[in-house]
């Protein structure tokens, strides 16, 4: 039998008038006979879809919404953002948060360790800003921040210019860096006991959780902000004397020294006491 191929039909000779309906039909059409290849950018259009398989399409865009419940198969939803209506879906994260009794606002890029550099503050609440009273690029705990970052300010002088900051200009060698009030934290009501940011890097700051210690009533640019570490997932680490499995924390014992299940206790039998180190007093 022989074949008529695409290009032995010249453009525009069949049309669809000159095509019956249900001419052409899925057991006319061999497998793989029509690739992408042989498909024109932007030729199948939603206009030139079946609506039934127009209606079973998901669009990332957000315009169209689902018409009947939807199982997830046992796989997750991920990358939520904070939400702020009542039928929002939330984070385990989020939960959590709140039945520690805490207000959870969006993560923060990084924390300061220390003063920012020289800063003129204008506004109060919604749109205050910090500006940068010289040029340069802004580095908090290590990190050099970019347009966008949110950045927990914490250790200003004037305590009442602590807060949640967006970097809104970037700082560059002939730019001073402007910093915002980020939009979920410069209000009153936004701002109470308990907000609560997880901080995502820094030398000193990567992965804590930072918490507000400040009493209510907080008047945002009046009352002093004062923040509190909260959690270091991965941050603890065994210093001199110490190890660490897990979330445990153990002594090491040693001459002189016993661990027992809930005591640490000084060794001052024959045979195992103190050592003596020249020149310090030690028991034997």
């Amino acid at each position: 039998m022989a074949l008529i191929r695409g290009k032995q039909i010249g453009v525009g000779e069949i049309d669809t008038r000159e095509l019956a309906d249900d001419s052409v039909t899925n057991d006319k059409i061999g497998l793989l006979a029509v690739d992408t290849a042989e498909i024109a950018v932007g030729a199948v259009t939603e206009g030139k879809l079946d609506a039934t398989l127009e209606a079973s399409l998901i669009r990332t865009d957000g315009s169209e919404d689902f018409g009947a419940d939807q199982a997830m198969g046992g796989f997750k939803l991920t990358g939520l953002g904070t939400p702020s209506a009542s039928d929002d879906a939330v984070t385990k994260a989020y939960v959590d948060a709140l039945s520690a009794g805490l207000d959870p606002k969006e993560s923060c890029r990084v924390a300061t360790t220390a003063v920012l550099p020289a800063v003129t503050a204008s506004g109060t609440g919604v749109g205050k800003t910090l500006t940068a009273v010289a040029v340069g690029i802004l580095t908090v705990d290590g990190v050099a921040t970019l347009l966008g970052d949110r950045i927990l300010v914490q250790d200003q002088v004037a305590g009442d210019d602590n807060g949640i900051y967006e970097v809104t200009t970037e700082g560059t060698a002939g730019v001073a860096f402007i910093l915002t009030r980020a939009t979920d934290a410069d209000q009153d009501a936004e701002v109470t006991a308990g907000l609560f940011t997880f901080i995502e890097e820094g030398t000193v700051n990567d992965n804590n959780g930072f918490v507000l210690a400040t009493n209510n009533p907080i008047t945002v640019d009046t009352t002093a902000l004062v923040f509190s570490q909260f959690s270091g997932a991965g941050q603890i680490n065994a210093g001199a004397g110490l190890t660490k499995s897990g979330n445990t924390i153990d002594v090491v014992g040693g001459d002189g020294i016993n661990v027992l299940a809930d005591t640490v206790e000084v060794d001052l039998l024959s045979g195992g006491g103190l050592k003596f180190t020249t020149g310090e007093l030690g028991i034997e």
